[in-house]
């Protein structure tokens, strides 16, 4: 078993922070002020790309629990039965011989 790093194109941090901000300020009536100048619609062609990105992020992450010894790896789509898998690793330590 290899961990292999993943070169598709991901979701960022930033990526996420802006698209949380589009998200919010579309679905959410604001104050008067905003109501009154009217709102853009989003790009909607940008719809596929953000689809593509969150999908990479996703279908490979870690995460790594509070206690700081222990991960969760998950893949939402396992390439061997198509399901989703998790694995809990925890750090061991070293012992010396």
């Amino acid at each position: 078993m290899e961990v292999v790093p993943i070169d598709q194109p991901h979701l960022t941090k930033r990526e996420l922070q802006r698209l949380y901000g589009e998200c919010g300020d579309f679905l959410h009536r604001g104050n008067i002020e905003q109501l009154m100048k009217g709102r853009r619609l989003p790009d909607l062609s940008e719809i596929g790309a953000w689809f593509k990105k969150i999908t990479v992020l996703l279908n490979h992450h870690q995460i790594q629990l509070f206690d700081g010894q222990r991960q969760l790896w998950v893949l939402m789509q396992s390439d061997s039965d198509g399901k989703v898998h998790a694995f809990e690793f925890e750090r061991l330590e070293r012992q010396h011989l």
